[in-house]
């Protein structure tokens, strides 16, 4: 992803070429630009940006100190007056209590020459991905950890203790990450870096708690407030400044089509649908779409090079995101030569829709948290004994909800990475993360958000056009029908014939990955990748992965489909990082 490549520390003897490395790594569109910001004996910064944005609004100079912002700030000023005021509040010493209030997705950095120091500051809800290493007196940021290997003065050692929870959960917790001392930043957190003392502090400026919650709204008054400030939170992230084209990733579910209502009447629009032509998200999405009068295109996924395809974007999500949630790949080249931001629906079902409070823990039996505050058992109910990773007693959390654990984990680690691959070449703006209206959903009872109920009230007062008569593809229901025994039994049976098909190998969505990776081909070229007597994670681990998942899954009757390919992305990942192989597929 695009952002800030940066080091700092005393006497830095970092060459250009290693800047320039470090940067280039960052960029896979030809819409993409870099340019070094700043350069002295203590701190270098570049950056690496979509050539559509105005860089002049994110900059501030004012002498000896300067700011930069990488991504976008929704406030009610533009991103320009933004920048101004960061650095005002910074030199007032009152920059906590104006972060409290901005809404955006972005990493800002201060450089104060006369203090020498480095302040960097994440947003509210840290959806702006950037990495940080310190070592011997010297602070090394990249938005990724590829970009790491080009600083002599990194180390790369592989944290072969995170291997088994990619392999079952399929994506990382906290701030960890493959490499030993690299980590992720944190939410709502300032980090201030002396050079002179060669050391990092942090804060944080906001927490779960600081949100208002127990709501005195009933659910009828909610889901109007709701519906209006869906409505402002998709317009702001709507915005066509510099001719930019708007597009949106059409599926058969709510949330897209929530932010398709947003817009379409009076923006300029293109959807598109990926996935098999019959299956139900397809066919809902091209209702939606004819419905809306808005261009629609379908990409076809099949079984055809599928696997090859997904080979790049291992390298583009420094091998965590698992393949198997890679859907897409190799339609991307195309829809960034018609689009150039993407509406996201990101999270949508989540803020909005509850569907994190309920955890589905064996196959016939789910758990509800409802107005809880996370723990120690909750997350160990998610997460199992990975839960350790990722402290749920942080005070960030303290609010009663689980979300915030969730959203921390599961929403940053696993869904940001499932659109961080596109985001390498198409931009992608997040409507369900807008403050405002993050700050309503978690000011109401969690029985509000259980089961869609005030999310499907708003839906209906936003646009019934859209939302009364076509139904959800995932339930088979209209939003306007009421939770009852009848409707939760149809949306369970279709759960568990969903989960049948993908025992029996079946397609039960948009792809068929289950019975694709069992493909004679398909399964030899995973079992030589997989052959522990040449591969690079035996290094790692005693493990046999060829054994241990593919054949277990080619032989059947348990399918183990996501952890074959989570080992997989695991050996593609060192393949990459230590013999600079298959970076664009098998010839490379």
């Amino acid at each position: 992803m695009a952002g800030f490549v940066g080091i700092c520390g005393s006497a830095l003897a970092t060459s250009d070429e290693s800047i320039k490395n470090a940067i280039q790594s960052t960029i896979y569109s030809p819409k993409t630009e870099h340019a070094v910001l700043h350069r002295d004996v203590e701190f270098i910064l570049a950056k690496s940006f979509f050539s559509f944005f105005d860089q002049t609004q994110l900059t501030v100079d004012d002498g000896d100190i300067k700011l930069w912002i990488d991504g976008e700030i929704y406030h009610e000023k533009k991103s320009g007056e933004t920048a101004s005021l960061l650095l005002q509040h910074y030199r007032k010493g009152t920059l906590d209590l104006f972060l409290k209030g901005i809404d955006g997705v972005y990493n800002a950095i201060v450089y104060d020459a006369g203090k020498r120091s480095v302040t960097i500051v994440t947003d509210r809800y840290g959806l702006k991905p950037l990495y940080f290493c310190l070592k011997n007196g010297k602070l090394i940021m990249t938005p990724e950890l590829k970009s790491f290997l080009f600083f002599k003065e990194f180390e790369m050692k592989f944290r072969k203790e995170l291997m088994d929870c990619f392999i079952d959960l399929g994506h990382l917790l906290g701030t960890d990450t493959w490499f030993e001392g690299v980590e992720l930043v944190e939410p709502s957190t300032i980090y201030e870096f002396k050079i002179s003392e060669g050391q990092l502090r942090k804060r944080k400026y906001w927490g779960w708690a600081d949100s208002p919650r127990q709501s005195s709204l009933t659910i009828e008054d909610a889901a109007h407030e709701m519906a209006m400030l869906l409505r402002e939170a998709v317009r702001s992230r709507s915005t066509n400044e510099n001719s930019t084209k708007l597009g949106i990733s059409l599926s058969g579910g709510l949330d897209s089509r929530a932010i398709l209502a947003g817009v379409y009447k009076d923006i300029p629009v293109f959807t598109f649908t990926f996935g098999l032509s019959e299956t139900p998200e397809v066919k809902i999405a091209r209702k939606v779409a004819s419905v809306a009068n808005v261009e629609n295109k379908h990409f076809e996924i099949n079984g055809a090079n599928w696997l090859e395809a997904r080979f790049q974007s291992v390298w583009k999500t420094d091998g965590m995101l698992n393949m198997y949630h890679m859907h897409y790949p190799q339609i991307m080249n195309e829809i960034q030569g018609i689009i150039d931001v993407n509406l996201s629906g990101f999270l949508g079902d989540v803020v909005l829709g509850g569907s994190y409070l309920e955890k589905v823990h064996k196959v016939f039996f789910s758990k509800t948290f409802l107005n809880t505050r996370i723990n120690a058992t909750i997350a160990s109910v998610y997460y199992g004994r990975y839960a350790e990773l990722c402290d749920p007693m942080n005070s960030y959390f303290d609010v009663d909800c689980v979300d915030p654990y969730l959203i921390y984990n599961r929403g940053r680690r696993f869904v940001t990475m499932g659109i961080e691959e596109p985001s390498k070449l198409i931009h992608q703006r997040m409507p369900f993360m807008d403050t405002k209206l993050m700050e309503l959903s978690y000011s109401l009872p969690d029985e509000y958000r259980l089961a869609s109920n005030v999310y499907n009230r708003a839906l209906l007062q936003y646009e019934p056009k859209l939302f009364a008569t076509i139904p959800s593809a995932s339930t088979g229901m209209l939003v306007s029908q009421k939770p009852n025994l009848i409707n939760n039994l149809r949306s369970q049976l279709n759960y568990y014939i969903d989960v049948l098909k993908y025992k029996m190998g079946k397609p039960a969505s948009f792809a068929n990955y289950p019975e694709w990776i069992k493909e004679s081909a398909t399964a030899n070229l995973i079992g030589n990748l997989l052959n522990p007597k040449t591969a690079l994670y035996s290094h790692f681990t005693t493990k046999d992965y060829n054994t241990l998942y593919l054949q277990a899954h080619i032989k059947g009757p348990r399918m183990q489909a996501q952890k074959v390919l989570s080992a997989l992305t695991i050996e593609l990942w060192l393949q990459q990082i230590v013999n600079k192989k298959y970076l664009r597929g098998l010839d490379h």
